[in-house]
């Protein structure tokens, strides 16, 4: 039971951000639609969580990469390929 307590964040966790943002857009999309100053502030926070959830998200990624170069295994073969595939219509009539 010798468990290291992480610090208070000042962000809830990622799942929760979600769980809002999606709380949010539903709350948008509801009959009778809110009314003007509801909407902006609901656009307002949801903006907010959507930067907030974008960043977690950047931070995992740099996490995972650290981890990944510091084990030293091989990149995953089911990362995406940094190339557009939608320019490969050249050779096809339609």
């Amino acid at each position: 039971m010798n468990e290291k307590k992480q610090p208070p964040s000042k962000t809830p966790p990622f799942e929760k951000m979600l769980d809002d943002l999606e709380k949010i857009v539903d709350r948008m999309d509801a009959e009778p639609p809110p009314g003007l100053e509801e909407s902006l502030e609901l656009f307002e926070k949801g903006t907010e969580l959507s930067r907030q959830c974008r960043q977690a998200l950047i931070l995992a990624e740099q996490r995972v990469e650290t981890l990944t170069k510091e084990s030293g295994d091989p990149p995953s073969e089911s990362e995406p390929e940094e190339e557009n595939d939608f320019d490969d219509d050249d050779d096809k009539p339609f």
